[in-house]
């Protein structure tokens, strides 16, 4: 049930704290949550995200490969997107892409009074996974914010 406040209420302030305090209780759960489902993970590996994929998405597959959507499944189903949605897709992947473009650190180099060189160098990983949920909180944003800055 959504709690309702008003500054102008006397008792405000008292009914924001009991709000906040209710909000912290439940993110220290939701830490505690994801801690372990990390340390399953990190543990257990591939059997871990397995069963985290049929809990949390419903998806009951064999192995880690079959997680991954085929290139022309994703090609059909953009096909299928109606076209007032893809155009804002492209919009937000082109201000997301312009956003972190400006993220970018430079390298570095200099020589000291001694003469030696320093500096620093940015070398971008090779790869990575993205956990992208899905079933009930299947939200576009959610790949657009990840994947377009890990591929910037």
């Amino acid at each position: 049930m959504p709690v309702r406040l008003d500054t102008r209420d006397a008792d405000f302030f008292e009914r924001l704290e009991q709000a906040l305090a209710g909000r912290g209780e439940s993110r220290a759960g939701v830490e505690d949550e994801v801690r372990s489902i990390l340390t399953r993970v990190r543990d257990e590996g591939d059997q871990a995200l397995l069963e985290f994929s049929r809990r949390f998405d419903c998806l009951d597959v064999e192995r880690v490969g079959d997680l991954r959507v085929a290139g022309d499944e994703m090609a059909r189903a953009w096909e299928e997107t109606p076209a007032e949605l893809r155009t804002a897709l492209e919009r937000a992947v082109g201000r997301i892409h312009d956003y972190h473009v400006r993220q970018i650190p430079e390298d570095r180099r200099w020589r000291d009074e001694a003469g030696v060189m320093l500096g620093w160098r940015w070398t971008p990983i090779e790869a990575l996974g993205i956990y992208v949920p899905g079933g009930l909180a299947s939200y576009p944003s959610s790949v657009l914010m990840n994947v377009v800055p890990a591929r910037v």
